[in-house]
């Protein structure tokens, strides 16, 4: 919700599938996903749509769910 993962649920079904709902503070313009597991587990899906990220590797710059992410890399 707004950029952050707030709850996750595995109902023990592999099919190699992932349900994904994304919606806005307020529940405004939800978006539901159906995702292949590479793309779910993949760097584009993890950190610029639900804004997940190593705090150790990345620093987030601008944060603009839905619209812009921008991270800097922390050497």
């Amino acid at each position: 919700m707004n950029g952050e993962v707030r709850a996750e649920h595995d109902f023990g079904i592999s099919r190699g599938l992932t349900l994904q709902l994304v919606e806005d503070t307020g529940g405004e313009n939800p978006r539901l996903h159906i995702l292949k597991e590479a793309v779910y587990q993949s760097n584009l899906n993890q950190m610029f749509v639900l804004g997940r990220y190593d705090p150790g590797l990345f620093r987030p710059v601008l944060e603009a769910p839905r619209v812009l992410r921008v991270y800097e890399v922390i050497f």
